[in-house]
C-alpha cells in the first residue's frame, strides 16, 4: 500500500506495556508549510482518501489499513486547522485489543 500522505506511520511493539503503538509523524514538506496551507493540504486530503478506500474491493487487504489512516486524518483535521499540534512531535497512537 502506497498513499501520498502528510505524515508517514509507522507500528511500534511496546515491550513495556506488551501493546502495539501507531506512531505518526508529519513529513517535512508539511511542516515547511504555513498553518493555513497545511489546513488546506489536510481539508483535500481527507476526501482523496476516501476516494481511494471507495476505488478498493471490500476484501482488500489495504483497505484497513487506509480507513485507519483516514480516521486518524479525519480526528487531526480540526487541529491542523486551528495550528494546534507540533507537528516536529511524534504523535502516539495506542493500538487497543478487544
Amino acid at each position: 500500500m502506497i498513499i501520498d500522505a502528510p505524515f508517514t506511520l509507522g507500528v511500534v511493539d511496546n515491550e513495556d506495556t506488551g501493546t502495539q503503538e501507531l506512531h505518526l509523524s508529519f513529513t517535512e514538506q508539511i511542516r515547511a508549510e504555513s498553518p493555513q496551507h497545511r489546513g488546506k493540504i489536510f481539508t483535500q486530503y481527507v476526501p482523496k482518501l476516501q476516494d481511494d478506500i471507495n476505488n478498493l474491493e471490500e476484501d482488500s487487504p489495504d483497505r484497513t489499513g487506509m480507513m485507519t489512516m483516514q480516521q486518524i486524518s479525519t480526528e487531526l483535521l480540526p487541529h491542523i486547522i486551528a495550528d494546534e499540534l507540533p507537528l516536529l512531535d511524534t504523535i502516539v497512537i495506542e493500538i487497543a485489543q478487544d
